[in-house]
């Protein structure tokens, strides 16, 4: 495959200057009386559009330096060329004079010739487009291979090519999966296998009402994770509605790269990223969900070090704001119900070495200058969501909030005890703030052996705290119906641990009893 460069034809005049035969092409003959000596000695606008179609950087140099005359022999359009050339290696002019890129004429896009170019590397270092190939299908190296692909969107049209003979055996039989009959069979690692479209936001937003409808009590569902994000809407929306779902959560997951944060889904980067996350939005809508809106999951950005050492926060809170004053303007413009600004921050915070207090400190004085900017954007009600720290969140300050909830998950035993810790936490800021608040997230974890039974029995004891001790609660989100994990969490789905029907009976109880 050749990259397709930006060529100077299509500039010189506003046609294509046909090749080889370039001297069909009528230029305007100089207008002024006096001889114009153009790019190396051209005299006329055939002579050097010519010349120029075949050294297009030599003739835009002239021309920056010599406007009126190259405007005289009609090359003034060379001038609104794009520096380098589009989807290659060669953003710059004077990367077109490497041997990769010469004169906007690109040699095949290997490894071997990529290399020719000063500071360039392929993922993971890889030697040949088999060996990225390979690199790039496990998901460890995700990340790596999104940005580069989307830096070098040609070079990976033959990567993906490729790629899609490589596919491990377990995976094959997800290569041509588009139904949830067999999506919940590919395991986390398949998900990069999946065939993934890519939407159409202009088709999508057809018949789309943009209006916000409040449904109490929430009863919604998390499935964290692009792939499950975009799975759960697409193939699972009536499994949602029959349970008695009527709250959808979406959550864009970013990375630090290069100093900046940096929205990824599992098959592309950036604005595509962005623009799959706004297709669920509207196909949640359309479903009739009311739409919760996280900023951001950044869990990944992190260590985790077990409180052996402190990252700065300094370092990532202006972009977390930055990224957050993003999203609540695609919120409002969605008429998104909820809009979470920063997902439990203060969590995050607790893991790396903070204590309670100085984590809540630390995202109080988040709250504080981020949620006016958000308020002026956004006007549905904003949702701050924490990890809950061990039932120690009573420092957090909730009061620029309209609503708020915590997180509990656990892997061994004392279910029911630790989930009524945290439901009297909350019900300690209901009566501080006055707000209402849900549980954020009740999600069980299989780790080390952990019997799939503690599934269930995680579940069912949160479900009985909720309607003993949650007596100002306005909802409860549970994790999840398609959320399996195997290489990051071992999350266990309620299908797994066989309650979906404990789920419908509680949700049919709120009904009820939370209005």
């Amino acid at each position: 495959m050749i990259f397709v460069g930006c060529t100077p034809e299509r500039y010189l005049d506003g046609e294509s200057v046909p090749e080889p035969a370039v001297a069909e092409k009528n230029f305007p003959e100089a207008e002024a009386p006096e001889k114009i000596i153009g790019p190396l000695g051209c005299v006329s606008g055939q002579e050097c559009g010519d010349y120029c179609s075949k050294n297009p950087l030599d003739c835009r140099a002239w021309c920056k330096t010599n406007k009126e005359p190259c405007t005289k022999l009609g090359l003034q359009g060379i001038l609104e060329m794009p520096e380098g050339i589009p989807n290659s290696p060669c953003a710059l002019d004077n990367e077109c004079l490497t041997g990769l890129c010469l004169n906007f004429k690109c040699d095949i896009p290997n490894p071997e010739n990529l290399a020719k170019k000063s500071g360039f590397a392929l993922p993971g270092s890889c030697a040949s487009i088999s060996d990225c190939a390979r690199y790039c299908s496990l998901p460890e190296n995700k990340d790596a291979c999104l940005t580069f692909c989307d830096n070098f969107p040609s070079f990976c049209t033959n990567l993906n090519e490729i790629r899609a003979s490589t596919v491990p055996k377990e995976c094959s039989s997800c290569t041509t999966c588009a139904s949830k009959d067999c999506i919940l069979d590919c395991t986390y690692r398949c998900y990069a296998f999946v065939p993934v479209e890519e939407p159409n936001l202009a088709e999508l937003k057809e018949s789309l009402v943009l209006e916000r409808k409040y449904q109490k009590p929430i009863k919604a569902v998390w499935e964290p994770g692009p792939a499950y994000n975009r799975i759960g809407m697409t193939y699972f929306a009536e499994d949602y509605l029959d349970l008695g779902v009527n709250a959808y959560s979406i959550t864009p997951k970013y990375n630090r790269k290069e100093g900046k944060l940096v929205h990824s889904v599992d098959h592309a980067i950036g604005e595509k990223a962005d623009n799959e996350k706004i297709a669920t939005i509207i196909k949640a809508k359309k479903a009739g969900f009311q739409v919760v809106l996280v900023a951001h999951d950044l869990y990944d950005m992190f260590p985790d070090v077990n409180k052996n050492e402190k990252f700065s926060p300094e370092t990532y809170i202006d972009e977390i704001k930055n990224t957050s004053l993003k999203w609540a303007a695609i919120a409002e413009e969605y008429q998104v119900e909820y809009f979470v600004p920063v997902n439990e921050f203060e969590y995050i915070l607790y893991e790396n070495g903070y204590t309670a207090e100085q984590a809540c400190e630390i995202t109080n004085k988040m709250y504080r200058e981020m949620i006016p900017q958000v308020r002026e954007i956004f006007k549905g009600k904003i949702y701050c969501r924490v990890g809950g720290m061990d039932a120690q969140f009573a420092c957090m300050d909730f009061s620029l909030c309209d609503i708020f909830g915590f997180t509990y998950g656990f892997s061994s035993g004392g279910y029911k005890a630790n989930f009524d810790s945290g439901f009297a936490v909350a019900e300690e800021l209901y009566q501080k703030y006055q707000k209402p608040y849900l549980m954020a997230e009740a999600f069980a974890l299989l780790i080390r052996g952990t019997p799939l039974a503690e599934c269930a029995n995680l579940h069912t004891a949160g479900i009985a705290s909720y309607k003993e001790k949650a007596s100002h609660g306005e909802g409860y989100t549970f994790m999840g119906l398609v959320q399996r994990d195997p290489i990051n969490k071992n999350d266990c789905t309620i299908t797994e641990a066989g309650v979906v029907e404990k789920y419908k009976n509680f949700f049919t109880w709120m009904n009820g009893n939370r209005k």
